[in-house]
């Protein structure tokens, strides 16, 4: 019901934030049962838990997401857009009075 109802006004407003919303539909629909059903939201396993593992849920994907960028980045395989890249895709995607930030996002369809 929530990802239809998203969906439903994401083609109809043509935005790019839909897969977000589509995304954050399942944990609205398990808030919504168990406001219905009124069972706590600890049922659902929405609770804290030990202090060393809610570090553990930021300090690892930080940790291998350093070790992955850091090896694109030496390596040479991420590299930053040339200038010669940018005025490429400026062209191409027609935003030549754009920001060279606006122009990588747009390639990607997260700005326009």
């Amino acid at each position: 019901m929530f990802s239809a109802a998203a969906y439903t006004v994401s083609f109809s407003v043509q935005a790019n934030w839909t897969p977000l919303v589509v995304m954050a539909c399942a944990g609205l629909a398990a808030l919504a049962a168990s406001a219905v059903t009124g069972r706590s939201l600890a049922c659902i396993g929405w609770r804290p838990g030990p202090v060393k593992y809610l570090f553990a849920g930021w300090l690892i994907p930080i940790g291998y997401a350093a070790v992955t960028y850091g090896l694109a980045w030496i390596t040479g395989i991420g590299a930053i857009p040339t200038p010669l890249f940018l005025q490429r895709a400026a062209i191409t995607l027609g935003l030549h009075d754009k920001s060279p930030t606006e122009i990588v996002l747009s390639a990607f369809r997260i700005c326009r």
